[in-house]
């Protein structure tokens, strides 16, 4: 797979613990016309009700509840204005509203430049957009439920019953809480765009409240704290991408940050302070083929129900096939799976370089109020594959390993022996390269443990 690096980034003489790579030998058996081109900010319908955001932490990072991707620090609970119900935003003057009906503009740009207002808003209708070029600037929002769950400062805002159908040309975003293109029970249809969000609490797309978004060789950058790249909120929604270039620049940012279903197919995404991929409660991100990077000195990724409201359940997924995913710092695990919840890592031929040479690592965080993580890692491959780092578990922590057909293991289980529960289930290879403890030892058909001398230690 070629590789596309981002200027910026050092990547100097990385070590090799936990590189891994496929192996050329076999290996033992395995153990998603009624236009009105505004003249001015003319009331909206009255909104229905909705739910207000509980507290989120402040943005650096340390304490409180929430899922460290949300509210910009300084903003109150709940975002401030709108807290406790949906708000409807306005349109720009030089915006384009669709209510209904079927319209296409090509070669046009379209501004915003006050707050909590779209230069964009379909509500209804299907809306064409050719090579038109959108910017968004101006005044601040400081309506953290407004722009988060409903879009109400976005450059682009598809409500549901609406459809936008958007190729080529540009989306500029500046303002805090200002979104690029944002699906809010809407369906968007969108690729050849180039996005660039600057100020704060501002991702690239979004999809809430069941929205659809359907992207293609997009190249978004966004430089703001808590601006994931590709991102779902509150109501969870469906985004899939395919092809092209996603960059992350500011802290509490993930290149996919879900509360539904992303799916990323051959897309290259970096995060130069935070993750891979964040899920908040039972929902799931997909990375098929990706060349994807974290800087992130606490993780490379991550599942936890933060209890901020914005995402049910407690099942995570993230299954990566194919591809390749580096970590640049020293110390962070490739994933960290917390709190209250269950959460599942599925590794499928992928190259991993993970320095700090930890794959798993369950605890319970205190950056949240909850403890008792449980933690699956399936190892799998089509054909066999060679996986190496280790799986560490605090007091709290519940953990299983599942090594499938094909696979070589090389790593060292919970050494320090304070799992609350820990299992592994062998179908392929585990060579051990430390001493372990283990609660529980299932070796399947054709499974093989090599000790090398190490202990296997079953409490």
């Amino acid at each position: 797979m070629k590789r596309l690096i981002f200027i910026g980034i050092m990547m100097a003489a990385l070590p090799l613990a936990a590189q891994t790579s496929a192996t050329n030998k076999a290996k033992a058996a395995t153990v998603q016309d009624d236009t009105t081109k505004v003249e001015g900010n003319e009331p909206p319908d009255m909104p229905p009700p909705g739910e207000g955001r509980p507290d989120r932490p402040p943005m650096d990072g340390q304490g409180g509840p929430g899922n460290g991707h949300g509210r910009p620090m300084g903003m109150p609970p709940g975002g401030g204005p709108g807290h406790g119900q949906q708000k409807e935003s306005s349109v720009s003057k030089d915006g384009l509203w669709l209510k209904t009906g079927e319209k296409t503009v090509s070669g046009t740009t379209y501004r915003s430049t006050g707050v909590d207002e779209n230069a964009i808003k379909v509500s209804g209708g299907t809306l064409h957009l050719n090579q038109v070029t959108i910017n968004k600037t101006g005044a601040d929002s400081n309506d953290g439920d407004g722009t988060s769950f409903y879009g109400t400062n976005a450059a682009i805002l598809v409500q549901k019953g609406g459809t936008l159908a958007m190729q080529g040309d540009s989306i500029t975003t500046t303002a805090v809480g200002a979104n690029g293109i944002v699906a809010s029970g809407g369906t968007v249809n969108v690729s050849d765009v180039v996005i660039h969000c600057a100020g704060h609490l501002s991702r690239g797309i979004h999809a809430t409240n069941g929205g659809t978004i359907n992207a293609s060789n997009l190249h978004i950058t966004t430089k703001g704290n808590n601006s994931s790249v590709i991102a779902t909120d509150r109501g969870g929604g469906t985004v899939t991408v395919n092809g092209g270039q996603y960059k992350a620049a500011g802290k509490d940012c993930a290149v996919c940050y879900s509360t539904g279903v992303i799916t990323v197919n051959h897309i290259t995404g970096l995060s130069e302070q935070g993750e891979v991929g964040v899920i908040e409660g039972d929902n799931e991100i997909n990375i098929n083929d990706c060349d994807m990077t974290s800087g992130d000195s606490r993780r490379g990724l991550m599942i936890l129900q933060s209890g901020s409201g914005d995402a049910q359940g407690n099942n995570g997924r993230i299954n990566i096939t194919g591809g390749c995913l580096t970590l640049t710092s020293a110390v962070a695990p490739l994933i960290e799976i917390t709190t209250s919840t269950q959460g599942t890592l599925t590794l499928k031929d992928v190259e991993l370089t993970v320095p700090s040479g930890i794959l798993l690592k369950a605890d319970y965080n205190k950056r949240w109020h909850t403890t008792s993580p449980i933690a699956h890692l399936i190892l799998s491959s089509t054909n066999t594959y060679e996986y190496n780092g280790d799986v560490t578990a605090d007091a709290y922590a519940t953990t299983t390993v599942t090594v499938e057909k094909g696979v070589t293991w090389n790593g060292a289980y919970d050494t320090a022996g304070t799992g609350k529960s820990t299992s592994v289930e062998v179908s392929g290879v585990w060579n051990l390269t430390a001493d372990s403890h283990v609660g529980n030892v299932v070796v399947k058909e054709g499974g093989v443990i090599n000790k090398n001398g190490h202990q296997l230690i079953q409490k």
